[in-house]
C-alpha cells in the first residue's frame, strides 16, 4: 500500500495488518448465511414449534410475529424493509431433519441484519413468558448481537482500548451462549443452533481487535477471483506483456490502497 500510493496509512503500522489481513468479509461472516442467520433460524423455529407465545398453532404463532414485526417499526417510526417471514424462510426441507435457517431471496444481509433488534426484543418477551435457562441464553445471544452491531455502527475506523475489549467480549459471549444452546438442542434431540466455519470467522474479529470491520470488510474470500479475471482481461486490451499476471494484482493493490485512502 506504502509503494503504490507513497502514503504511510495508519492501517499499515497496525501489528496485525499481514496477508490475512483483508479475508473477514463481515457481511458474509454474520448476516447473509452467516452466524446471525443461523441464530435467527433456530430462535423463530423454537418459538414457532414449542407455540412459546401461546397461540395455539405454528401458523398463528408466525402471524403473531410477523405483526409484532410490523408493530415494532411503527413504534420506532422506521419504515419496516423486512419482508414477511414464512415458513419457508425458515425451514430446510423437513423441519425435524436439517438445522433452521433464515434464507430465502428476501433475506439477504441487510434485512439480515434490521431483524437484531426486533429479535433481542422477541426474545425477551418470550422469557418473560415461558422463563427457563434455555430462553433465558437465547435472549441474553441476541442482546449481545444487538450490541455488536451497536459498536459497529456507532465508532469509526479504529476503537478505543475500552471499545475494543468490550467488542472482544460480547462476540465471546455470543459463540459461548450459541455453544451451550447447541449443545442443550442436541442432547435433547433437537437440531437446532448448527455450528458452521463462519463461527470461527467471528471469532477472528475478537482476535483482530483495534478496528471496526465495518470499514474493513471486504468480498475478497467471495470474488475474488473474478475481480482479477476482470482486470486480467483489462490488462490484455492493450499490448501483451510477459509480467501481465504482476500487473494484474499491482493493479488490485492500488484499488484496494485508493479505497483505503477515501
Amino acid at each position: 500500500m506504502y509503494r503504490t500510493t507513497g502514503k504511510q496509512h495508519p492501517l499499515v503500522f497496525w501489528k496485525n495488518f499481514y496477508h490475512r489481513f483483508f479475508k473477514i468479509d463481515l457481511l458474509h461472516c454474520t448476516d447473509n448465511k452467516g452466524v446471525l442467520s443461523h441464530c435467527i433460524g433456530s430462535a423463530l423455529a423454537e418459538i414457532i414449534v414449542n407455540d412459546e407465545l401461546k397461540c395455539g398453532s405454528r401458523h398463528l404463532t408466525l402471524g403473531t410475529i410477523n405483526d409484532k414485526l410490523d408493530q415494532y417499526y411503527a413504534d420506532s417510526g422506521e419504515q419496516n424493509r423486512v419482508p414477511e417471514i414464512r415458513e419457508t424462510n425458515i425451514f430446510q426441507g423437513t423441519p425435524l431433519l436439517l438445522f433452521p435457517q433464515l434464507h430465502g431471496t428476501p433475506f439477504k444481509a441487510a434485512n439480515t441484519r434490521a431483524l437484531t433488534p426486533f429479535m433481542a426484543q422477541l426474545c425477551s418477551e418470550v422469557y418473560a413468558l415461558v422463563p427457563s435457562l434455555h430462553n433465558q441464553r437465547r435472549m441474553e445471544l441476541f442482546a449481545y448481537f444487538k450490541e455488536f452491531y451497536q459498536i459497529i455502527d456507532d465508532n469509526g475506523e479504529f476503537f478505543s482500548q475500552e471499545t475494543s475489549a468490550r467488542f472482544s467480549k460480547v462476540i465471546f459471549r455470543i459463540l459461548a451462549r450459541n455453544s451451550w444452546l447447541h449443545t442443550q438442542s442436541i442432547q435433547q434431540g433437537h437440531l437446532r443452533w448448527h455450528i458452521i466455519p463462519k463461527h470461527h470467522y467471528l471469532w477472528h474479529l475478537a482476535i483482530l481487535k483495534g478496528r471496526n470491520p465495518r470499514f474493513y470488510q471486504t468480498y475478497i474470500d467471495e470474488s475474488f477471483v473474478g475481480r482479477l479475471c476482470n482486470v486480467y482481461k483489462a490488462c490484455l486490451d492493450g499490448q501483451y506483456m510477459s509480467g501481465v499476471q504482476l500487473t494484474v494484482f499491482q493493479k488490485y493493490l492500488l484499488a484496494l490502497s485508493i479505497e483505503f485512502s477515501n
